[in-house]
């Protein structure tokens, strides 16, 4: 069995970077379509009465006031929460815990929950309540 040369080697890595980088943008360009699709579709329909009506039975008369104010009411409080701890636990570990055990399971686990979407979270969350 014989081993391509360097020289074809290469040019297969360019041919695939290159098909990479054209899946990756007709990915971006179909996104967009749909985007504006959607938008040119729906905004019409977005406007102060909607934003400001509560939910009703009658489609002309429904709202998303309920949903809107709850979705900021619960950001607002999650981050009110959470930066403040957030900060304070990463002080504390990077100045003034030592290292050992615990403090390097928690810096660990740090990494691992940065490195995971959170929709993973979710239905975590989800399975287990």
């Amino acid at each position: 069995m014989s081993v391509p040369s360097l020289a074809s080697r290469h040019r297969i890595s360019k041919m695939f970077s290159l098909f990479c980088f054209i899946v990756s943008w007709l990915g971006v360009l179909v996104l967009g379509i749909l985007i504006f699709h959607i938008a040119s579709k729906g905004l019409g329909w977005v406007d102060t009465q909607f934003l400001s009506s509560w939910p009703s039975r009658f489609p002309e008369k429904a709202g998303i006031k309920s949903g809107l104010f709850g979705t900021v009411w619960l950001i607002g409080l999650t981050a009110l929460i959470s930066i403040p701890i957030g900060v304070a636990a990463a002080i504390h570990l990077e100045e003034f815990a030592k290292k050992g055990k615990l403090s390097t399971f928690i810096e660990i686990n740090i990494s691992n929950l940065a490195g995971v979407p959170s929709i993973v979270y979710g239905m975590l969350g989800l399975a287990v309540l």
